[in-house]
């Protein structure tokens, strides 16, 4: 079923079929169209020795159902049917229910049913062309082999503390476009697809149990949906929770009715959130990240060139003092747009600060705004991009902002140890009155930060808070030696 009108669904054969191409194949198959004269289109997609697809020779076969059951067969090659390409070493079939288009506008429902594709009478080269592998030999094979190499550099000597994970055959999406879980030829909603999501999902889990890392594995499937995505983005949340259990479900959007219940890490935008609701949710166990993306602009907090500078560190105080764990920048070397500057055209921010919209169905040439530095926290080589040719090997260039960030999680970290050492203290029964003492600089003062809209412009008061924060630790830390 393609019930998009902004992306062409197809459904593919999982494993690519070699083919001779100095031989006459036979393709057939059946089909049902939901409504009579319906479009729909079968292509076999080439592919070259690499496993490269080989552009611009893909054989489409347009058809129109009749509504009913109905057998189509074609020679390949033969009639209006173009020959195979001579560096074509396999092939792959893709059924549409709807005609392809780039903009995807077409939709439709189709049955496929005993799809064959073989040489004269010869045996059936498409497997399970029929769709009747039976549920139980539905299994997962996860190969962690070169997962576990990477992750544990990564979450070891490098010392990260989260990483995103995503279970293979998602759905996804945005506010702008979605589309339904898929696995090979079974669709989200099948006893078939709910087998391999599930076998693949408990060998995930019961991996990073082992390993030591599900506390720090998150999934992000679906990025800052709108009202009408929410019953969608909630089934699919109660997906990742039957087949991955335990894995943390993370989404970029703030508490809303529809959604609780069905979300471990919210992330919504600053400007999305107050304490109270933070507080509310943090009580079921619940737990917050947040991020500034294409706003909000004055008088809130905010990532813009044209904002004052000590918003980027403050950010991380308020982040303390509501009890957000995690600042969330969507990227940080965003230099051009496709649509705004169109190949090969290329943006220079060091001459233009404006992050330009891209994706989303921007055309070339069409303009839309993020702000000025959206994204832009790193710079390449201050260079005429468009004239000078020359590799520059040097490291990307650090913003004042990208500077001010890094403070700013630093300070918090501050008040992280600050806290440790509070504890520890409290149990070892010294320094009662240093604790009190400690306790008071624990909390995020007003004078530096109110909420996500008052605070001072003058970092003097951050200092002098941040000053007696080292104090304190290195007092509390003597005492504790």
């Amino acid at each position: 079923m393609d019930d998009s009108t902004t992306a062409s669904i197809a459904a593919h054969n999982s494993k690519k079929i070699a083919v001779d191409t100095t031989k006459e194949y036979l393709l057939s198959w059946w089909v049902k169209t939901a409504k009579p004269d319906q479009p729909y289109l079968v292509t076999l997609q080439q592919y070259d020795a690499t496993g490269k697809w080989i552009w611009g020779n893909n054989i489409d076969m347009r058809r129109a159902g009749s509504g009913e059951w109905q057998r189509e067969e074609v020679r390949i090659p033969s009639g209006d049917l173009r020959p195979f390409n001579r560096q074509t070493k396999s092939v792959q079939l893709a059924l549409r229910p709807a005609l392809y288009s780039d903009e995807g506008e077409h939709t439709g429902t189709a049955w496929f049913d005993d799809i064959r594709l073989s040489v004269g009478d010869g045996p059936n080269l498409v497997v399970d062309g029929g769709f009747e592998q039976a549920e139980r030999d539905l299994k997962a094979k996860v190969d962690f082999t070169a997962w576990d190499k990477a992750a544990e550099r990564t979450l070891g000597e490098l010392g990260f503390n989260a990483f995103r994970y995503t279970l293979r055959g998602m759905g996804g999406g945005t506010f702008h476009s979605r589309r339904a879980g898929r696995i090979g030829g079974y669709v989200q909603g099948t006893p078939e697809y709910e087998a391999l999501m599930a076998s693949q999902g408990r060998q995930i889990v019961e991996h990073f149990k082992a390993k030591g890392w599900l506390d720090r594995a998150y999934m992000y499937w679906f990025d800052e949906p709108d009202t009408k995505d929410y019953e969608f983005v909630a089934d699919g949340m109660k997906l990742i929770k039957r087949a991955a259990p335990g894995l943390t479900r993370m989404l970029t959007e703030q508490p809303e009715e529809g959604l609780i219940g069905n979300v471990d890490l919210w992330c919504p935008v600053v400007s999305k959130i107050g304490p109270e609701t933070i507080a509310e949710r943090r009580k079921h166990g619940e737990r917050f990240w947040w991020y500034l993306c294409c706003g909000p602009r004055a008088p809130y907090i905010g990532l813009f060139i044209d904002h004052p500078a000590v918003d980027l560190r403050v950010w991380a105080w308020l982040s303390r003092k509501w009890g957000v764990e995690g600042q969330l920048v969507w990227t940080s070397n965003y230099w051009t747009s496709t649509a705004a500057f169109p190949p090969p055209d290329i943006q220079n921010p060091w001459a233009d600060p404006m992050s330009y919209v891209s994706g989303y169905s921007y055309k070339p040439g069409q303009i839309g705004y993020w702000g000025n530095g959206d994204g832009r926290f790193l710079y390449p080589p201050n260079r005429d991009v468009k004239n000078d040719k020359r590799k520059h090997l040097c490291g990307p260039v650090h913003s004042i902002r990208w500077e001010l960030l890094r403070e700013g999680i630093e300070d918090y970290d501050y008040f992280v140890l600050l806290a440790q050492l509070i504890a520890k203290a409290k149990a070892s029964g010294k320094a009662r009155r240093l604790v009190r003492d400690a306790e008071r600089l624990a909390i995020v003062p007003d004078t530096v930060i109110t909420d996500d809209k008052t605070y001072s412009k003058d970092p003097q008061p951050l200092h002098d808070h941040r000053r007696q924060l080292a104090e304190t630790i290195e007092r509390l830390s003597r005492v504790l030696r």
